[in-house]
C-alpha cells in the first residue's frame, strides 16, 4: 500500500507487477520485472515499496539479482540496480529525496532519487532510521562507538551517540514525530538482567534518559504524537509505556 493510501501494488506469476487504484479497484499500471528460470517449484519472495507520494515503486525479488525503480505516473522503468550495486532494497526517506539500500559489500548506499546517483556509501549497520524531515540518518548496531548520526545534506557524520555500558547490539531506532529526539531499543547481551532503552536530543547529542524494563531484545520503540509517551515492545512478550514528561 502506498503511504497516500490510494494505490496498492501486487506481484504476480511471471514477474508482472500491477498497481491498483484502491478506491475504484481499477488497474492503473502494469510493469514487467523479468525473472530468471526457476530451478524448483518455489515462488520468488517479493518486496514492493512505494515512495512517500506514491509516484515511484521499487521492486525486489530474491529470484533475480537486481532491484528496479518504476515511475507509476508515466508507466515506465527509470532505474535498474545491478546486484553488485544494491544487494537488497532499503527504504525511501520521508521526503522521498533519498533511497537507502544494502550492497553486497555490506555497505549502506545512499542514493539521490531526483538526480539518480549514489551520494555516498556508509558503514553497514543492522538498524537505520530517517528523521521526519530527512535531515538525518541514524545508523546503529555496528560501530563500537555507538549510534552514528549522519547529516544528509553535508553527507558527513555530525554526531556519535554512545551506548550504555554493557550494551552493544541495537534492535530498533526511532525519531520522534518532531525530529527532536531519537530513541533506541537495545538487543540483549550476556550479563544484562534488563535491556536498555535510550533517549537522546538530536540537535545537541545530549543523552536524556535510559530506561530499564525488558528482559530481552527490544524489537520496537514508538513515540506518541505529543512526545509525552514512549512505547517499547520486546521479545519477552511485553509492551511498556514510559512517561517522558519528567525528562523533556
Amino acid at each position: 500500500m502506498a503511504p497516500t493510501k490510494d494505490r496498492l501494488a501486487s506481484a504476480h506469476e511471471g514477474g508482472n507487477l500491477i498497481v491498483w487504484d484502491v478506491q475504484s479497484g481499477d488497474k492503473l499500471r502494469e510493469f514487467k520485472h523479468p525473472l530468471q528460470a526457476s530451478t524448483d517449484d518455489s515462488d520468488p519472495a517479493w518486496k514492493l515499496v512505494f515512495s512517500p507520494d506514491g509516484s515511484l515503486l521499487m521492486s525486489y525479488t530474491e529470484d533475480v539479482p537486481n532491484i528496479r525503480l518504476w515511475n507509476v505516473e508515466r508507466g515506465e522503468e527509470i532505474q535498474e540496480f545491478p546486484s553488485d550495486e544494491f544487494g537488497y532494497i532499503g527504504m525511501f526517506s520521508p521526503c522521498g529525496q533519498y533511497l537507502t539500500g544494502i550492497s553486497n559489500g555490506k555497505n549502506i548506499i545512499l542514493w539521490d532519487v531526483k538526480h539518480r546517483e549514489t551520494l555516498t556509501k556508509l558503514p553497514w549497520a543492522p538498524e537505520i532510521a530517517y528523521s521526519p524531515c530527512s535531515s538525518y540518518l541514524a545508523c546503529g548496531g555496528q560501530d563500537p562507538e555507538g549510534i552514528l548520526l549522519w547529516d544528509l545534506k553535508r553527507r558527513e557524520i555530525c554526531k556519535r551517540l554512545p551506548l550504555p555500558k554493557g550494551c552493544q547490539g541495537v534492535h530498533s531506532l526511532k525519531f520522534s514525530p518532531s525530529g527532536q529526539y531519537l530513541a533506541l531499543g537495545a538487543a540483549w547481551e550476556t550479563g544484562l538482567e534488563k535491556v536498555p532503552i535510550c533517549l537522546w536530543e538530536v540537535k545537541t547529542g545530549k543523552h536524556i534518559v535510559t530506561f530499564w524494563g525488558h528482559t530481552t531484545d527490544v524489537q520496537a520503540v514508538a513515540f506518541s504524537p505529543d512526545n509525552e509517551l514512549l512505547a517499547s515492545a520486546s521479545f519477552d512478550g511485553s509492551i511498556l509505556l514510559w512517561d517522558l514528561k519528567p525528562y523533556l
